[in-house]
């Protein structure tokens, strides 16, 4: 994919580029050198011989037909030529902007007044216009970049984020939170939880700069998750100054994650926001995907919305400070994210244990996200039968734990049971042969997941049924689960109370698994 750099005139996005280019072992373009040497003429010919309009359409020829591989260095006006703010939204592009202060532009774009038609009269003046005129475009950039040192060190500071940031607007693995002012356009307000704020309070404002409007510290965990608490921070948000323009930075788990999405998506009818997730469970699931919510006594995540983050850091040195308990939410979706779609993470995941200093910590948490980010590109909007609907492999049951045990049983490892409980309904129905069962496994055990309900869950096989059918993903009244038949291969099948009551059997509740429930001709 091109990476293209934007920004007013006498940026330096030539230089910027050329050091760029070389950085990354890619070709170099410039579009008014391509242009001139096209055309045989000098940008300020072409000017006074066309005219504005037709040097445009010469630009937006040019990057119509650009090859994947290049670094280009665009003209300050490129993004306003015909049919390039199209091309700028379809994403074809990893687009980075560079900035600098007026007077720095002034006294470098003063150094050649020739070449830069669209200045030559009242520079100052014309290039504060250009700049107010052309700042919406340049904000479309996924990230912005200060260029007033060095060229090389500017272009060695973008090829780093470029090697973290897997998709725009994305940086994932050990250092990516050095990127989160770069990805924010607007002044960015921090929300986050009491004990991510003691642990890494100072890291996180010093990445948001000066400009930061200040902090809005939420309940810890499911309490966040409650809409008075979204009302409460609504109002601190108010009183701090956040308009339509800020953008909240949502900095803790999970839960944290859900109800500050959903704070944005109803703050003044939507504002843009940033997620950095601080748990293994935020980075490889919840972080990912737009969905929003807050719960509801009847059950989990009833109350929300789709509501996608504008960015997303994800920087795996926050997990030193994890402890196992959360670690093993993390690592319940991973294993989850290799059975749905990546044969070689779990691999990974069932030859070797995982934690925070291990050297392939940052590749699994890549491939984790890949998985899900495939199905959520493909299904935005979790329609009924589509695919998303396969990121809910082990939730059905796991979220109906959770409600059960009042929220003392985790999400991970609520999800890891129902993980558990399905590969056992699926293997016991002879839907999922034993060699493909077995990677799975040795994923649970070898990341000490558990795959049992604890014995202090005081619940029944039917209880749990009943919360069953209240999942927000069943539809027309039946309950879908996600069954696996191999690695990389679930099917989503609707089930009636006999299926939901032995699944919630296999997974130890009511004392064990009792005897067989005949599910053939009733759902399943």
């Amino acid at each position: 994919m091109p990476v293209v750099l934007v920004g007013p005139p006498g940026v330096g996005k030539s230089a910027v580029g050329r050091a760029l280019a070389e950085a990354l072992g890619r070709p170099f373009v410039d579009t008014d050198a391509a242009i001139e040497a096209d055309s045989g003429l000098s940008v300020a010919e072409l000017w006074a011989r066309e005219g504005e309009a037709a040097f445009r359409a010469r630009e937006a020829r040019l990057m119509a037909n650009l090859p994947d591989d290049v670094v280009v260095a665009s003209g300050g006006g490129t993004l306003t030529a015909p049919g390039v703010e199209a091309l700028l939204a379809s994403g074809a592009w990893r687009v980075v902007a560079l900035e600098a202060p007026v007077e720095v532009l002034l006294e470098r774009v003063g150094r050649r007044p020739g070449e830069r038609p669209l200045l030559a009269a009242s520079p100052e003046r014309r290039l504060s216009a250009l700049m107010a005129e052309r700042r919406p475009l340049y904000a479309r950039a996924e990230a912005r970049f200060p260029a007033v040192r060095s060229p090389r060190r500017v272009a060695a500071e973008i090829a780093r984020y470029l090697a973290l940031s897997p998709v725009p607007g994305e940086v994932v693995g050990r250092g990516a939170l050095a990127f989160l002012r770069p990805l924010l356009a607007g002044r960015p307000l921090l929300v986050t939880e009491p004990r991510v704020d003691r642990l890494h309070g100072p890291r996180l404002r010093a990445a948001l700069g000066r400009e930061r409007l200040g902090t809005v510290r939420m309940p810890e965990g499911e309490r966040a998750k409650r809409m008075e608490a979204v009302v409460r921070a609504a109002r601190v948000a108010l009183a701090r100054g956040a308009d339509r323009d800020s953008v909240f930075v949502a900095a803790g788990g999970g839960a944290l994650g859900d109800s500050a999405g959903l704070l944005a998506a109803l703050y003044m009818r939507g504002v843009r926001w940033a997620v950095v997730p601080t748990t293994l469970l935020a980075m490889v699931d919840a972080s990912l995907g737009g969905k929003v919510a807050v719960d509801l006594p009847e059950g989990k995540n009833l109350l929300g919305a789709f509501h996608p983050p504008a960015a997303s850091v994800v920087d795996t040195a926050f997990l030193a400070t994890l402890d196992g308990a959360r670690w093993r939410e993390g690592m319940a979706e991973s294993v989850k994210a290799g059975i749905l779609g990546d044969g070689d993470l779990l691999e990974r995941l069932a030859s070797a244990t995982v934690g925070p200093e291990t050297d392939d910590l940052d590749e699994v948490v890549r491939r984790a996200r890949a998985v899900k980010r495939k199905r959520v590109e493909a299904d935005p909007r979790e329609s009924a039968g589509g695919v998303r609907e396969h990121l809910n492999l082990g939730h059905t049951l796991g979220h109906a734990l959770e409600t059960l045990s009042g929220h003392r049983l985790s999400h991970g490892d609520a999800v890891a049971i129902g993980t558990a409980a399905i590969l056992r309904l699926a293997e016991e129905l002879g839907l999922l042969p034993p060699r493909e069962a077995r990677p799975m496994w040795a994923a649970l055990r070898r990341q000490g997941l558990p795959t049992e309900a604890p014995p202090w869950l005081d619940a029944s096989p039917a209880q749990a049924a009943a919360v069953m059918r209240r999942d927000k993903k069943a539809r027309g009244g039946a309950v879908r689960l996600i069954v696996p038949r191999g690695v990389a291969r679930v099917e989503a099948v609707a089930v009636e109370e006999p299926t939901l009551v032995r699944l919630a059997a296999l997974a130890g509740l009511g004392g064990g698994a009792g005897p067989f429930l005949d599910t053939r001709g009733r759902g399943c």
